[in-house]
């Protein structure tokens, strides 16, 4: 599990819309959680029976929890404005296409004169599967051969799971062209932190 704020450093390297300095958690392989399940109603879906996907050794009914604190200082404004960073959103996922950001003009609204920021959640399993909106088809092995994963599809899967995608490049790992194909392995979360100077 791997959150991203949205609030990194952007002037390291202002083209990149995401900047990886504030992403917390683990991208390690050898990581292992128990499923989340959560409730239904208001039995805990986690209890002993015959599915090992319930099991309490696997399986954990409560929710999981992060904290941060976000800052948006004159200086931090002006140097969003000076480096061109407006907000943009994806019109396929409705995601901000960068975090940190500011200004109304790419649809976000009440953000002139603010820092606006979008924080993210990725997640991936053991068999290769992670969250997110993937429609490029573009899954490769560790040896860059194809693997099968069928077009109609938006899982994201295999190596469409980077953790730096999507990075507003055009390169071969976070695929984003001109034909509309979106690899994106993160969760959004659909609204904006907004903080005024």
């Amino acid at each position: 599990m791997n959150v991203d704020w949205g609030d990194g450093n952007f002037l390291t390297n202002p083209a990149i819309p995401w900047p990886t300095d504030s992403q917390s958690g683990s991208d390690a392989s050898d990581n292992f959680y128990k499923n989340r399940r959560g409730l239904e109603g208001r039995t805990e879906v986690c209890r002993e029976g015959t599915d090992a996907g319930k099991l309490s050794t696997s399986c954990d009914s409560s929710y999981v929890s992060f904290n941060h604190g976000y800052s948006c200082t004159a200086k931090k404004l002006k140097q969003l404005q000076d480096t061109n960073r407006l907000c943009e959103i994806d019109p396929i996922t409705g995601a901000l296409k960068n975090s940190p950001c500011t200004g109304s003009g790419g649809g976000v609204p009440d953000a002139d004169g603010k820092c606006i920021f979008q924080p993210r959640v990725h997640i991936e399993d053991n068999w290769g599967w992670c969250t997110g909106y993937c429609d490029a088809d573009l899954n490769l092995d560790s040896n860059r051969n194809t693997i099968e994963h069928p077009s109609s599809n938006t899982s994201c899967y295999a190596t469409e799971c980077n953790l730096s995608c999507p990075d507003g490049q055009s390169g071969a790992e976070c695929r984003e062209d001109n034909n509309g194909e979106t690899i994106n392995p993160w969760i959004n979360f659909d609204g904006y932190v907004r903080v005024s100077p």
